[in-house]
């Protein structure tokens, strides 16, 4: 077998969109930290190895991540932490 016919054989095409979710698997579990990862098409879609530490979502607002919290019950945890109780 030749060069070129092993570098056929090795060759994977793909989409753009079966790219995009490989980039989010790799930059996914480098980044576990992150509950939402940028893709190349300018849209954020969920890090599928998030470790749940950071709830918060990129362009969310201060008000609506209060929100959020304080749906998951978290609010009330963080303020009596505080508090010492």
């Amino acid at each position: 077998m030749n060069i070129q016919e092993q570098e056929e054989q090795d060759f994977h095409r793909m989409s753009p969109y079966e790219f995009e979710a490989a980039a989010v698997q790799q930059e996914g579990a480098s980044r576990s930290s992150q509950r939402y990862l940028l893709t190349d098409f300018d849209t954020w879609v969920e890090n599928p190895f998030w470790d749940g530490v950071d709830p918060s979502h990129p362009e969310a607002g201060q008000q609506e991540l209060e929100e959020e919290y304080r749906e998951a019950g978290h609010l009330a945890e963080t303020k009596a932490t505080e508090e010492g109780r």
